[in-house]
């Protein structure tokens, strides 16, 4: 076992113990498998999986360094080096990328440990070269431990059961990154300006209507059908508006989680939720805090990735998984406080 105040695999004891090897090759495996099925087909993540493969191989030779070059991720990861450069150098701009998204994507790799039933969760990090002749950066895997009220074993999946993770903290569109980049609180004047949001488009619409009613009783004579007509089209039109902008906000608050709003999002980004969370040990009125958020999971049957969806009229007032590769028929429930999900068909 490892002891709680023991972060970095390569700094556990080098003694060959079978219970430390194991934990090693546990983390290095959990960090291949979370490659393979949730990282992105580019050269950062190939670099990841490069380094993990490297640990595995490493420890099943019985070896106890599990501290990497340069040169030995950029082989494994068939990265060409030409001649006159050093292999810190090309696999330098891949290193920076790979930290960039995996700021996005802790709370998806913590999940993926906890399903793997460990008490830490694999880290890629890098030790810089002290410089000098025959100095070289080190690469290897930091083992950080899960949040005490996190790190509990799930449960087994259970046949026709999948298992969510939090896939990545998506990027707000720019408008809104100030307000929700790091969680929106529903405390003070946050919470007074939601309130205000919502109030505001149920007065606006209610203006609208009784100003038109106003308008139509003032003038009805003077006015012919046509002009009638097209006064009650534009207050249909702006109540179709004031509608599309309130039923998000009202959806969140009945359900706590929905799909995000477009606008809220950046342009690459796809299958985006938003959703309301409270601390945990919070007090439970807390009002919480309005996040985005991308969940996903691997469906059982193809080994594809199920992403999140509206319900529709067959499962109403709810998200539901659907596979990518066979969306019409590996279809899954989603519980987001369990993070499992069961096959609705």
């Amino acid at each position: 076992m490892i002891v709680s105040d023991v972060n970095k695999i390569n700094d556990l004891s080098d003694s060959g113990d079978g219970a430390e090897n194991a934990m090693k090759l546990r983390l290095a495996e959990c960090l291949r498998d979370y490659v393979v099925q949730y990282g992105g087909m580019n050269q950062p993540f190939f670099v990841l999986k490069a380094l993990a493969t490297l640990t595995i191989d490493r420890i099943r030779e019985g070896k106890s360094d599990v501290r990497f070059t340069a040169s030995n991720i950029a082989t494994e990861a068939n990265i060409r080096v030409p001649e006159d450069k050093q292999p810190s150098s090309i696999l330098s701009p891949f290193w920076n990328k790979l930290e960039n998204l995996l700021k996005e994507r802790e709370e998806g790799i913590q999940d993926f440990a906890r399903h793997y039933g460990l008490e830490y969760y694999p880290w890629p990090k890098k030790d810089a070269s002290k410089g000098g002749r025959g100095s070289n950066s080190a690469y290897y895997i930091e083992a950080r431990p899960l949040a005490k009220n996190e790190g509990e074993s799930s449960p087994e999946i259970q046949p026709g059961e999948l298992a969510y993770i939090r896939e990545l903290t998506p990027t707000p569109s720019w408008w809104a990154k100030r307000l929700i980049e790091n969680g929106y609180r529903l405390e003070g004047w946050r919470r007074g300006l939601v309130m205000f949001y919502g109030a505001a488009i149920l007065i606006a619409g209610g203006l609208s209507i009784a100003f038109v009613i106003w308008i139509v009783l003032l003038k009805f004579a003077a006015l012919s059908g046509s002009e009638i007509a097209k006064i009650f089209l534009s207050l249909a039109c702006v109540l179709v508006c004031l509608r599309f902008a309130f039923a998000p906000f009202a959806k969140l608050f009945t359900w706590r989680i929905i799909m995000a709003p477009t606008s809220l999002v950046a342009l690459d980004e796809l299958n985006v939720q938003m959703e309301i969370v409270r601390e945990h040990n919070s007090v439970p009125r807390s009002p919480g805090t309005i996040r985005l958020i991308r969940y996903a999971g691997i469906c059982p049957v193809c080994s594809a990735k199920v992403e999140l969806a509206e319900g529709g009229e067959e499962f109403p007032n709810r998200l539901i998984g659907r596979c990518v590769e066979n969306p019409a028929e590996h279809v899954y429930s989603f519980d987001r406080f369990t993070c499992r999900g069961r096959t609705l068909r």
